[in-house]
């Protein structure tokens, strides 16, 4: 009511893009329908991809509202660091959010456009103006070089901005750095050079992983049965040897395979759910390590025998020593 009422001025800034659709998410084509997941996206996660891409979005990174308004000005950086001035030119006090991103101009290696570096809350009153220092360190302007495996830092001209979220570019300056002579890079990875990571190949991926990716599967020791254990997840119990921890599983299977036709809140709860394994199920469920035991016991055909162990508790809690 404070905030509504204009007795508290809302300062905070989002820590996370809102895309419009999950369309728009870089990992919809390869992440969460198959037995195994694969992180393809390398750094364009989050804001990186979205901005990577220019996609637009509802929301992007480091967006805020408040009930005044912020200058910048007077941009200026050294080896130390950026420095800027704000000036609160609205009638009430209020603070704000300055970041910090840093692009490299001209770069031989796939990276975002720009990079959250650092930021600087701030308080000022109306009217109110004051110079800013926001540090560089160690990791301003270094990359992880996947062929040398170490981190490196690319010589060149850098781009710094300061601004008030990642679409809201107040100033920007730009800094000489020096680096490596050198840039190894595996070659033929054009997707991840443009940014288009819904369309990364797997032989793309196993480049930059540095590994052959194997396609793992189900071990079926009978049409359609696995054995269960801890590791599984909850979808996996539709392969079980229990009829009702099978019909579970497929009841979750069902859901996630129409999850499009939910929005992006409903189908992540769903997804959450789905694949947690069933060592996170019975650390929710407070299960001691005999109804634990008990779980895997019912879900692979020992029912009256596993429902005792859940039924009836002794001994200690699930993960607890004795």
């Amino acid at each position: 009511m404070n905030v509504l009422s204009g007795l508290i001025n809302p300062s905070g800034k989002l820590t996370e893009t809102i895309p419009y659709d999950y369309s728009d998410v870089p990992t919809k084509n390869h992440f969460g329908e198959d037995f195994q997941s694969e992180y393809r996206e390398s750094v364009f996660v989050g804001y990186r991809y979205y901005d990577k891409a220019r996609i637009p979005v509802l929301y992007p990174f480091g967006h805020g509202l408040s009930y005044t308004a912020f200058e910048y000005f007077k941009a200026r950086a050294d080896k130390k660091g950026v420095f800027f001035t704000v000036k609160n030119v609205g009638d009430v006090d209020g603070a704000e959010v300055c970041q910090v991103y840093v692009a490299k101009q001209e770069s031989k290696i796939f990276r975002p456009l720009k990079e959250l570096k650092g930021f600087i809350k701030v308080f000022l009153r109306a009217g109110e103006e004051k110079e800013f220092f926001v540090p560089f360190d160690d990791k301003t302007f270094r990359y992880y070089n996947v062929t040398t495996k170490r981190f490196e830092t690319e010589a060149g001209n850098y781009k710094i901005f300061i601004a008030s979220s990642l679409e809201d570019i107040r100033l920007s300056v730009s800094v000489l750095n020096t680096g490596a002579a050198k840039i190894e890079m595996p070659d033929d990875i054009p997707h991840y050079f443009s940014g288009d990571i819904q369309n990364v190949t797997k032989t793309e991926f196993e480049k930059i992983y540095g590994a052959e990716i194997k396609d793992e599967t189900y071990d079926f020791y009978k049409k359609n049965r696995i054995k269960i254990d801890l590791n599984n997840t909850v979808c996996d119990l539709r392969f079980s040897k229990c009829l009702i921890t099978r019909l579970i599983g497929k009841h979750f299977n069902r859901k996630i395979k129409k999850g499009y036709k939910l929005d992006c809140a409903k189908r992540s709860d769903l997804s959450m759910v789905a694949n947690a394994p069933l060592r996170v199920v019975a650390t929710y469920a407070n299960f001691n390590a005999r109804q634990t035991e008990g779980l895997i016991e019912l879900t692979n055909g020992q029912f009256f025998k596993g429902l005792n162990k859940i039924l009836f508790k002794r001994g200690v809690r699930h993960g607890q020593k004795g």
